[in-house]
């Protein structure tokens, strides 16, 4: 795949006024807005992807509110039809969530169905993106299913090139797979993905039907956005056929109850030790993973908590390891704003699972951070949604 055409597609973006530091949007396979402010842009078909215009949607469709499949009663269609090719024939459908300069994480959770026609295709991709203009930087987070090596591929933005992991690529055909994808980026950091000049792209988890499947975090560079992009973050998918083509027919896929969210308070990713986590926010005190440095007392800080992570059956919540913290305490509500309920305190690593949630439900989540000297504020409220 030539990703230098794929980022081509992104010309044009035009400026909204007010950039958005945060935000979610659910359910994006039912949101039928159209770009430029934000929305789904017109379908980039490779390699004759046209720079200005979004390229030429002949090939393909992505059609709403299909019954079925469907894990919801409106799943979104998209497909190809896709002509022999000696490149084969690539089609990258956008979604526009907001606009941020800021961005520093960014999560996914959505469900994909891979029709018997996607036999015949090479790759599944799925990205998340955020265009900082401010500093020229594009964080890309391409992650792709490769069928032909069988296993998953990720993104290095500098180099423009797919990098293989070690992780199977096991989507099978005919069935909804869940997917939740977290990311998020160091503008500071420029030494963790081999030294020079530009920032670290952190690919965080990769949770297929509750399964994690990165054991800690890969870390790439990001590269430089052409001067002529605007601020956008969003979310992204991309079907591949070979040079052989798909016989006239199209090759499909359905996504549903997709949903995409973004902040800019500097939140980290999840640890790495709590990959594949049991630990519950309910509870006796943990006692593992992350003590907290005991000495002078010190003013406490305000934790900053990242969205939740949905692992299917239950959220993720994880949020800061500042020093000043000797344990933290989790509330919940089920409307904004509170008033919550304790779930857990005494909690001295920076993250658990919520395991009494219920199908298809938001929560309302902040985090105390606790200290010899006293209790801080509440966090900044986040919010969870389950599938």
């Amino acid at each position: 795949m030539k990703r230098l055409l794929i980022l081509l597609c992104f010309l044009g973006l035009s400026v909204m006024a007010n950039a958005q530091a945060s935000g979610t949007v659910n359910n994006v396979d039912d949101n039928n807005t159209n770009w430029p402010q934000t929305g789904w842009k017109v379908p980039c078909v490779l390699p004759d992807c046209n720079p200005g215009g979004g390229g030429t949607p002949t090939a393909s469709a992505r059609t709403s509110g299909i019954a079925s499949p469907s894990t919801d009663g409106a799943s979104m269609l998209f497909s190809q039809t896709a002509p022999a090719h000696a490149g084969g024939t690539n089609i990258l459908w956008v979604f526009i969530a907001g606009r941020s300069d800021t961005a520093s994480s960014v999560t996914s959770t959505f469900k994909v169905y891979l029709d018997a026609s996607f036999s015949v295709a090479s790759q599944f991709e799925v990205d998340e993106f955020s265009y900082h203009p401010l500093t020229g930087i594009e964080y890309m987070f391409g992650h792709q299913c490769n069928f032909a090596s069988g296993f998953w591929d990720v993104w290095n933005q500098l180099t423009t090139s797919w990098v293989g992991t070690t992780v199977p690529c096991n989507l099978s055909l005919g069935t909804w797979h869940t997917i939740t994808i977290a990311d998020h980026m160091i503008p500071t950091d420029t030494n963790s993905c081999g030294g020079g000049t530009v920032p670290c792209m952190y690919f965080d988890s990769l949770i297929i039907d509750g399964v994690e499947k990165f054991a800690a975090p890969l870390v790439y560079p990001a590269g430089p956005l052409p001067g002529s992009w605007t601020n956008g973050v969003g979310l992204q998918f991309q079907s591949n056929v070979p040079s052989g083509g798909s016989g006239g027919n199209p090759v499909k896929f359905y996504i549903d109850e997709a949903n995409f969210s973004w902040n800019s308070n500097g939140s980290p990713a999840p640890p790495t030790k709590l990959h594949g986590i049991t630990i519950t926010c309910r509870g006796t005190p943990l006692s593992q993973g992350y003590l907290r440095r005991r000495g002078e007392p010190k003013l406490i800080n305000v934790a900053q908590v990242s969205t939740p992570i949905s692992l299917g059956s239950s959220l993720l919540i994880y949020w800061n390891a500042d020093s000043s913290a000797d344990s933290w305490t989790v509330k919940r509500s089920t409307v904004p704003g509170g008033p919550y309920t304790t779930l857990g305190s005494g909690l001295t690593q920076p993250g658990c699972v919520d395991n009494q949630v219920a199908p298809q439900t938001s929560y309302y989540y902040v985090v105390e951070a606790v200290n010899s000297i006293g209790t801080s504020p509440d966090s900044v409220e986040v919010q969870g949604t389950t599938p």
